[in-house]
């Protein structure tokens, strides 16, 4: 076997108690539109009544990420978490407050809010320049969260690119044991980066087999970690550092033009983990991030860019490369 801890009953974000994703899809291929938001929701109703314990790093900073700084600088976040393309950043922030003034009376009275929206940039296949989302769309996604949710090419992850292939939302979970206690922690990648030619799979180097055209590894990828381990905030920055190495392992060195963002927060209020427990919640990080990203890649279709390129699939150029890809669910 592959991965070492066992997977969550759904492996995906929503393992975790209470978390819920939503996707908005925007598809016009007539405009050469292909795009979307994806909304993340912690558990319960009011983010902004009841904070939640979060962390923030940036692994290279080639991106426009909204709200990350006051993460960093208090350790919780308040809001719904929205990741769309890089034009859209303002319209979905519009849409998260809309939403967020309609549920919260206090907000504004006199303490604002802080908004989180990440980015990565689509416009390899959709035409950002027609800025094609507006606030109501981001709304959507909200209203659309469930605790389950499909994965590939849709909500924020309809244009994306990963390793020169279609890529978008993949998400992964692992059940560990800490302190006698069972725990899930989740992962929700946004996969827009990387080179063909780099790619490895469960530690095999594939990548020059699927080779169409060599490309740079630019981009950028937005992480989203989740769990009801009891951690504090500078626990779960350890933990966001621990995202790198599993982007690595997918055979990415993080290229100059590839933003790469992580956000971690857990439903537990009450820290009680101590740092030398945490082995063991590092190893479960690498792996979730690892799958997320190869999950993003197998669960997708070829899309039709809007300069009319096809950007394949991991699946369907596997095959007219006679590339045997290994099988994520058994290894």
């Amino acid at each position: 076997m592959y991965w070492f801890y066992k997977k969550g009953p759904k492996n995906n974000l929503c393992d975790v108690p209470g978390v819920r994703v939503g996707h908005l899809t925007l598809e016009d291929p007539s405009r050469g539109v292909h795009t979307g938001i994806t909304a993340i929701l912690p558990p319960g109703d009011n983010p902004y009544r009841d904070k939640f314990i979060a962390a923030s790093h940036r692994i290279n900073g080639f991106g426009k990420p909204l709200g990350l700084d006051q993460v960093r600088e208090l350790g919780e976040i308040e809001s719904p978490i929205l990741l769309t393309n890089t034009l859209s950043i303002g319209d979905a922030c519009r849409g998260l407050l809309d939403y967020m003034i309609d549920l919260d009376p206090t907000i504004g009275r006199p303490t604002t809010i802080n908004p989180l929206v990440l980015e990565c940039n689509d416009g390899n296949i959709n035409d950002i320049r027609l800025m094609a989302l507006e606030p109501g769309h981001a709304l959507e996604a909200i209203q659309s969260a469930r605790e389950d949710f499909d994965q590939g090419s849709l909500g924020a992850g309809t244009g994306m690119v990963c390793y020169g292939l279609k890529g978008g939302i993949g998400s992964a979970s692992r059940v560990l044991e800490v302190q006698d206690k069972t725990y899930t922690l989740g992962a929700l990648v946004l996969a827009n980066f990387g080179s063909t030619q780099d790619l490895c799979i469960l530690g095999q180097k594939l990548g020059p087999d699927l080779v169409q055209e060599e490309t740079e590894d630019q981009g950028s990828i937005v992480t989203i970690l989740a769990t009801d381990l009891p951690l504090d905030s500078r626990q779960l920055l350890r933990l966001c550092k621990r995202v790198q190495s599993g982007i690595a392992r997918t055979g990415s060195f993080s290229g100059h033009g590839s933003g790469e963002f992580a956000l971690a927060f857990t439903s537990c209020p009450n820290p009680s983990i101590q740092d030398p427990d945490l082995n063991p919640i590092f190893r479960a990080t690498v792996e979730v991030v690892e799958e997320s990203i190869l999950k993003s890649l197998y669960l997708n279709q070829s899309k039709r860019a809007y300069s009319g390129k096809v950007f394949q699939s991991l699946q369907d150029r596997a095959r007219n490369r006679g590339v045997i890809l290994p099988d994520l669910a058994t290894d």
